[in-house]
């Protein structure tokens, strides 16, 4: 399993660097285009950013992936919420069969309650 493993991973990193090699020239990054950049007056705080093309790409793919881990996350948390209140719901029913039990069995030999309790009486 584990050469499995590192043949996939070497699979997968063959293309990719590939691919980031051949996207290696440098691209500039501005915030806004250049009317509304001298409109916010962002142009004078933070000029365009220069960058490989690559990481570029690499970067909005990972930010892409963290958005969408959120926002399922999010999407699911009323299935969280009614998983829990279930877990809630039965541990309470637990603890009163409990006591019903206990109430039941009170002042009976504790052997014969654990012989009626298996089901196994004769």
């Amino acid at each position: 399993m584990r050469y499995l493993k590192i043949a996939l991973a070497i699979l997968v990193a063959i293309p990719l660097i590939t691919i980031f090699y051949a996207n290696g020239q440098i691209v500039e990054l501005v915030i806004l285009p250049q009317g509304l950049e001298r409109f916010v007056g962002l142009n004078a705080i933070m000029g365009p950013i220069r960058v490989p093309l690559w990481a570029v790409a690499t970067g909005f793919l990972a930010l892409g992936l963290i958005l969408g881990f959120f926002w399922e996350w999010f999407r699911e948390h009323k299935h969280r919420h009614e998983a829990a209140k279930g877990r809630q719901s039965k541990a309470e029913l637990q603890a009163e069969v409990r006591k019903m039990k206990a109430r039941e069995n009170a002042g009976k030999d504790p052997v014969l309650v654990m012989v009626e309790e298996s089901g196994t009486a004769r």
